[in-house]
């Protein structure tokens, strides 16, 4: 069973990225952190966690493609 503490932390993180990103629409949001090969549906959430801190600790927001 995943821990349901990830939650708030990363819903933290993702309301930054978003609220410096705000014309982007959430599904973009969440297109644009994981590469093109892989599908959201199965991409753990401690990676897209990862990706998010990445991003906010670099400044942009990345294209699909990474």
């Amino acid at each position: 069973m995943r821990d349901p503490e990830r939650i708030a932390d990363l819903l933290g993180d993702l309301h930054i990225l978003w609220r410096r990103n705000s014309d982007l629409r959430l599904g973009q949001l969440v297109a644009a952190l994981t590469p093109r090969q892989l599908d959201p549906f199965y991409v753990e959430d401690d990676a897209i966690h990862d990706r998010i801190k990445e991003v906010l600790e670099n400044g942009w927001v990345p294209s699909r493609d990474g």
